[in-house]
C-alpha cells in the first residue's frame, strides 16, 4: 500500500498521467499512477494541485480522500471504483457522469458534498458505514450487504440487483424523481417524498434483519408493478393506490395509513397480521392456502373493504384458513361491496360488518359471524351472531 497525492503539473490533467502524482504531500510529480493498492489524496498542496483532474478511463483504487484544501475540479467521464473508504468535501467542483463504486467494507463521509452521479454500493457480506448523510444522483445496490448509519438522499433512481438482501440501519430518502427497480429484498427504512415510479416487475420490501418502515409522502406511480412484503414492516402509503401487493413470509404489517390498491394477495404458508389501526381497501383480496394452515389477523375495530372479489382457497379446496380479529373480545369489520363475488372456505372468527354504510356512502353486503365457518358466500347476506352459518345458504 502506498499514498498518492494529486499535485498536477503533468503533461495534461488526466488521472492516468504519472506526472500529476506524488508519493508525498506537495512533492514532485512523477510517481506511479494510483492502483488498487494505493490511497489517493486530493489536499490542494502544491503549485498545480488545485487544477483539474480528469478521469477518462475506469479506475480502481484503494481509498479516496478530498480535504478542504482542494479547491480544484474533478471531471468524471470514467467510473471510479474504491475498495476502501471514501471522503468527499464541498470545496471543489464536479462534472461528468461517471460513477463511484464502493466494493468493500468501508466508511463513507460526504462532508456535505452532493454526489451528482450514481453511487454504486456492492460486494456481498460487507458493511458500509455512513459517517454522515449523503445526497446522490442515483443509488445502485448490488449483491447484498449491510449499510449502517445516517441517511442517503436519492435524487434519481434506486436500483436493487445481484441476489442479496440489503439491510442495516441507514434510511433511504427517495426525494427526487425516478424509478425503484429490482426484485432483491430491501430491508432499509425508506421514505419516498418525490415523484417516483415502481418499474414493471417485483419490488420486495422487508427482510430478516430489522423491521423497516416504508413512508410515502409524495406521488408514486405503481402501474405494472408488484410490491412484495417479505417480512414484518411498517407501511405509510399516504394517498398511493398500489397495483398488486403480496405478502410472502410471516408478516406483521403495521399500517400507519390506509393501504389501498387493486389486488392484495396472501401467499401460501404464511400467517399474516394487520395492525396499526388503519384498514386495507382493495378491489380483490386473494388468499392462497392450499396444503397449509393460515391465520389472517385483522385489527380489532378496523373496517377492511373488498370491492370486487374475496377469494380464499380457490375452488373451496385446501387446508383451513381463519380470518380473525386480533382481540378476543372486540371484532374486526369486513365489508363486501354489493357487486363483489365471494368464494371462500374459511373460518371467520370475531369478524363483523354490521354497519352497512361504507366510507363511500355505498351499502355493502356483509359477513357477520362470531365463530362460524363460511363455506360459500357467493350470495352472502347479513346474518346474526351465533346463528349456524349453514342455515344461511
Amino acid at each position: 500500500m502506498a499514498d498518492r497525492y494529486w499535485v498536477g503539473g503533468g503533461a495534461n490533467n488526466n488521472w492516468v498521467t504519472a506526472g500529476n502524482w506524488s508519493a508525498t504531500s506537495g512533492g514532485a510529480g512523477g510517481a506511479t499512477v494510483p492502483t488498487v493498492a494505493d490511497a489517493v489524496i486530493f489536499n490542494g498542496v502544491g503549485a498545480n494541485a488545485n487544477g483539474t483532474s480528469t478521469i477518462s478511463l475506469n479506475i480502481t483504487i484503494l481509498s479516496l480522500t478530498f480535504t478542504a484544501g482542494f479547491t480544484g475540479s474533478m471531471v468524471h467521464t470514467g467510473n471510479l471504483t474504491v475498495s476502501g473508504s471514501v471522503t468527499l468535501h464541498n470545496n471543489y467542483s464536479i462534472s461528468g457522469a461517471g460513477n463511484i463504486t464502493v466494493n468493500a467494507a468501508s466508511t463513507l463521509t460526504s462532508n456535505g458534498r452532493t454526489w451528482p452521479n450514481p453511487l454504486v454500493l456492492t460486494v456481498a457480506s460487507t458493511t458500509k458505514t455512513l459517517a454522515d448523510n449523503w445526497t446522490v444522483g442515483a443509488l445502485q445496490l448490488t449483491n447484498g450487504f449491510t449499510v449502517n448509519g445516517n441517511t442517503i438522499f436519492v435524487n434519481g433512481s434506486l436500483t436493487l440487483s445481484g441476489g442479496g438482501t440489503f439491510s442495516g440501519t441507514t434510511t433511504l430518502n427517495l426525494q427526487g424523481s425516478g424509478s425503484w427497480i429490482g426484485s432483491n429484498p430491501l430491508s432499509l427504512t425508506t421514505t419516498i417524498s418525490g415523484s417516483y415510479s415502481l418499474a414493471s416487475g417485483t419490488v420486495t420490501f422487508g427482510g430478516a434483519v430489522n423491521n423497516p418502515i416504508l413512508t410515502i409522502t409524495g406521488i408514486l406511480a405503481t402501474a405494472g408493478s408488484l410490491l412484495q412484503i417479505a417480512s414484518s414492516c411498517t407501511i405509510n402509503s399516504g394517498t398511493v393506490i398500489w397495483n398488486n401487493v403480496t405478502m410472502t413470509a410471516f408478516s406483521a404489517m403495521t399500517l400507519s395509513s390506509p393501504l389501498r390498491g387493486n389486488i392484495l394477495t396472501i401467499a401460501a404458508a404464511i400467517n399474516a397480521q394487520f395492525i396499526g389501526g388503519n384498514r386495507w381497501d382493495f378491489n380483490q383480496f386473494i388468499g392462497l392456502a392450499a396444503g397449509t394452515i393460515q391465520t389472517y389477523n385483522l385489527q380489532a375495530g378496523v373496517d377492511y373493504q373488498v370491492w370486487e372479489a374475496l377469494t380464499i382457497n380457490q375452488g373451496r379446496t385446501g387446508a383451513a384458513v381463519t380470518i380473525a380479529s386480533n382481540s378476543g373480545t372486540v371484532k374486526a369489520k369486513l365489508f363486501l361491496a354489493p357487486e363483489a363475488t365471494c368464494n371462500t372456505n374459511a373460518n371467520f372468527t370475531r369478524i363483523d360488518a354490521s354497519i352497512e354504510a361504507t366510507g363511500y356512502g355505498i351499502f355493502s353486503r356483509t359477513i357477520n359471524t362470531w365463530n362460524g365457518v363460511v363455506t360459500d358466500c357467493f350470495n352472502v347476506n347479513s346474518f346474526t351472531d351465533y346463528e349456524m352459518v349453514g342455515l344461511t345458504f
